[in-house]
């Protein structure tokens, strides 16, 4: 891929999670790779030990594909604080001062990726060097110092990976990954290592400090970094997720060459997300049931043998059906008062516990992203009529095409009606519920 396409350079995929890793330059790629090779039973020896000169698996899409870019793949990325990268990319490609493997390939006295701009040489200070990055655009910029948002947003500026970790937490959030791919153990190496630890701020003036500002103005925004202190990062939750399975697509076997660019992707708010007060119904999303793979085995690895099952419910579990776009989440427990003791672990995850008395045989949980509802959760033991009748209309709307099509006209009517009385649009679909209910004998 040329320069000035958008979307990542290097993808690595990892067949057997379902997942795929989205390189961006300078944020402990090296190190990422090395411990993804290892997974993978790659060895680096011949290469001694460069992960960049090993041609890593990668996913092969549809080129003329519209929607996500890795169907039924689990994707994630890492971003890093931009001034603190551009120091690392001067300290590295520039000044030649990281170990390992990058000072071999050197042109001019600089990197050979850097070669090629006649405004960056050896021997310049990093003032000058932030004023020639400032000046060539991120349609002709080199990876290593290209905007962030290029590599894991779309053109609408949307999130395009599923987990997006911090080079500032990033012991934490590599941790979070292989949590979700479970790959207990898998450690990342410390690797590239420019020198002397410093502070990236002591290489900044006030002036090269507002040009880097200027320059990567989208990364400063879109991901809440700022000079000198740590992000903003909002609470984690798993963000948009890909469809279950490739649809004749062959994005499972392996091959060398890099993916092409992401064209017409969604953004993950389109998959999940609405409005507290609200009532919006969307067409099905095929991307919800790995959604719920995703969450499920989230929740599966905290709360471990605390729990019987994690299960799929609502209209979103059930194909081709309409729905608004929040995930129902139905979570099997062996007790149900004991269940009260899973409730910070649950918080952790940005579950948030609201009790519910109209409901006294669950323990009822949401999730948000920002002011939107993304995740309903309920523990509930599978003999209480809560869990009974919340899977027999699910199975119910599954069995039954016709039944699942008249339910959809009814809520895409009362949605239509009433888009902002939540209560008015609930008790308008009560009597069809109980009508399918009172025939699987359940009132």
């Amino acid at each position: 891929m040329g320069s000035g396409e958008w979307g990542p350079e290097v993808v690595v995929l990892l067949e057997s999670r379902r997942a795929v890793y989205v390189e961006v330059p300078k944020v402990a790629c090296s190190s990422i790779k090395i411990a993804l090779a290892g997974v993978l039973g790659i060895d680096l020896g011949a290469a001694g030990g460069n992960p960049h000169l090993v041609e890593l698996p990668a996913p092969r899409g549809d080129p003329a594909s519209s929607g996500p870019p890795y169907p039924g793949l689990f994707s994630f990325a890492f971003v890093r604080n931009p001034w603190d990268r551009l120091v690392s990319c001067y300290r590295d490609k520039v000044n030649g001062e990281a170990r390992d493997f990058t000072g071999l390939d050197r042109e001019r006295g600089v990197a050979h990726c850097l070669a090629r701009f006649d405004s960056i040489r050896a021997g310049m200070s990093f003032e000058e060097f932030v004023e020639a990055v400032a000046a060539i655009p991120d349609e002709e910029a080199d990876e290593h110092f290209r905007s962030q948002h290029r590599f894991v947003c779309d053109r609408n500026g949307a999130l395009a990976v599923d987990f997006l970790g911090r080079f500032e937490s990033l012991e934490a959030d590599w941790a979070r990954v292989c949590g979700v791919l479970d790959l207990p153990g898998v450690v990342l190496p410390r690797t590239q290592v420019s020198g002397e630890p410093v502070r990236y701020e002591e290489y900044y003036s006030a002036e090269s400090r507002e040009l880097v500002r200027r320059r990567f103005a989208r990364d400063v925004e879109r991901f809440g970094y700022s000079f000198g202190e740590r992000p903003r990062r909002p609470r984690f939750s798993p963000p948009r997720l890909v469809e279950e399975a490739p649809r004749g697509r062959d994005v499972w076997k392996g091959t060398t060459s890099r993916p092409r660019p992401w064209r017409g992707m969604e953004s993950e708010t389109e998959a999940l997300g609405l409005e507290s007060g609200t009532v919006r119904v969307v067409s099905y999303d095929r991307r919800w049931p790995h959604l719920f793979e995703v969450a499920s085995r989230e929740l599966r690895i905290a709360l471990g043998s605390s729990i019987v099952a994690v299960l799929h419910v609502g209209s979103t579990s059930v194909p081709g059906l309409c729905a608004k776009p929040i995930l129902d989440i139905l979570v099997t427990v062996p007790d149900f008062e004991a269940s009260l003791e899973l409730v910070p672990r649950l918080e952790d995850l940005g579950y948030e516990y609201r009790p519910d008395e109209e409901i006294p045989d669950r323990h009822y949980f949401r999730r948000r992203r920002g002011t939107a509802r993304t995740h309903h959760l309920s523990l509930a033991e599978a003999s209480s009529r809560h869990h009974r009748v919340t899977l027999a209309f699910r199975d119910a709307l599954r069995a039954e095409p016709s039944l699942a099509s008249d339910y959809a006209g009814l809520k895409l009517h009362l949605a239509r009606r009433f888009p902002r009385d939540r209560q008015v649009y609930l008790e308008g679909k009560s009597g069809f519920i109980a009508r399918v209910l009172g025939e699987s004998g359940l009132v």
